[in-house]
This record gives C-alpha cells, sequence and structure tokens, in this order.
C-alpha cells in the first residue's frame, strides 16, 4: 500500500510539474502576443503618418501645379487680348 501511494504521489507531482511548466509556457506566449501587437501597432501608426505625410506633399504639389497653369492660361489670355486690341 505504501508503494502505491508514494508511486501515486510521483505521478501526482509530475502531472503537477508539467502544469506548471505549460502555465508558465503559456504566460510567456501571452506576454509575446502583447507585446508584438503593441510593436505592430505602433508599426502601422507609424506608416500611416509617413503615407498621410507623402499624401499632403503631393497634393501640395498638385494644387501649386494647378495655380501655376492657371495662371499661365490667364497670362495667355491677358497677352492674346493684348495683340488684339493693338492690332484693331
Amino acid at each position: 500500500m505504501v508503494l502505491w501511494g508514494t508511486r501515486r504521489k510521483r505521478n501526482q507531482d509530475a502531472y503537477l510539474n508539467r502544469l506548471t511548466t505549460l502555465l508558465q509556457r503559456k504566460a510567456e506566449v501571452e506576454r509575446q502576443i502583447v507585446q508584438h501587437t503593441r510593436e505592430l501597432t505602433e508599426l502601422c501608426t507609424t506608416t500611416t503618418q509617413e503615407f498621410e505625410a507623402v499624401v499632403k506633399g503631393r497634393s501640395d504639389d498638385v494644387d501649386e501645379a494647378i495655380r501655376d497653369l492657371l495662371n499661365a492660361a490667364a497670362d495667355a489670355e491677358g497677352d492674346k487680348q493684348q495683340a488684339k486690341d493693338h492690332s484693331s
């Protein structure tokens, strides 16, 4: 009977040790998931901000080009009108 009780105790101890090891691994994996999620969130935020800055810069460039074209068209129209007025 003592032998059976000792074997049973050893099996319980082994089971508890294995369970403790698995719980520690689980906790470590959960910490890594949280850490990697935070890193991905930060990376995503940074990438979004950089993309928005590039788009804003391109938008400003396009706006400036449109203004330049409109001014050039207005100048050409004015020159055309002046030439027409001088020829009359």
